[in-house]
């Protein structure tokens, strides 16, 4: 019997025709045949490294919080949120869902928990992510594309940038609810209706969940950091190795310029 639930399936089926479909199968076999078997293997390897810096944040937070999850089974919840958000504009959106429902349905872990340790894994995520783009701004100066006041201002807009998740996180330490005092400020007809104050009570438990891994593990979130810069690292490195097994020998800092473009 069909269901609306199906229909979830069929939009799974187009969406992998549609990339399937966009991908220039000649040009990807043209540059698989100038890799050696060794030359692959090596690039999976660096590449599973890479997902393991990914998943030991999320086990390190979950652990933390004392809740013991094998990290084989959380790659696993990783890589399906992953593929999911791969057909959205953005790998920011969607996947984080999966990863909530994961742990709520198998691990009997609350909603404002899960929803709280997949929350904060992002946002060491995007601190790691800004710290790296503004290194690779500091690469792009050596260039010299931009003059001088395009630097400047360029260079405090991404501290700016930068600062905002770090700034959260610390607000979120020293026992602060940045989101639910905002919510406050919000009309008091919308603050009436039900929907609203769900979603209220939602983002307030999550803010006091996340308050908690801050102040209870802060070298957890240190450790997930260092994680976040890790995994920078090895992509770095998969891009030199891919570039240098292709026949292109570049600098390594021009390495960053390619990455973080």
């Amino acid at each position: 019997r069909f269901r609306p639930k199906h229909l979830i399936w069929l939009l799974v089926a187009f969406l992998l025709y549609w990339a399937v479909n966009n991908v220039r199968w000649a040009d990807v076999f043209a540059l698989l045949t100038r890799l050696r078997w060794y030359h692959i293997l090596l690039l999976i390897s660096v590449n599973t490294l890479v997902l393991f810096t990914f998943v030991s944040r999320w086990w390190l937070l979950l652990h933390g919080q004392q809740h013991k999850i094998s990290p084989l089974r959380l790659m696993c919840y990783w890589l399906i949120g992953f593929a999911f958000s791969y057909f959205l504009p953005g790998p920011q959106m969607g996947g984080g869902i999966f990863q909530v429902y994961f742990l709520q349905r198998h691990h009997d872990i609350s909603t404002g928990l899960a929803t709280a340790t997949v929350t904060t894994g992002k946002l060491l995520e995007r601190l790691g992510n800004l710290l790296f783009l503004v290194l690779g701004f500091y690469v792009f100066a050596r260039f010299r594309i931009f003059s001088g006041v395009e630097r400047e201002s360029l260079l405090w807009l991404l501290s700016i940038i930068a600062l905002l998740p770090f700034g959260y996180l610390a607000a979120l330490w020293n026992g602060r609810q940045p989101l639910t005092a905002l919510l406050n400020y919000f009309p008091e007809k919308w603050q009436e209706r039900a929907r609203f104050k769900k979603v209220a009570r939602f983002v307030e438990t999550t803010e006091s969940e996340m308050a908690q891994i801050c102040r209870e593990t802060p070298l957890v979130l240190l450790a997930g950091l260092g994680l976040t810069l890790l995994s920078w690292g090895l992509v770095l490195l998969e891009t030199w190795l891919t570039l240098t097994f292709l026949g292109l020998h570049i600098h390594p800092l021009d390495g960053v310029a390619i990455v973080a473009a």
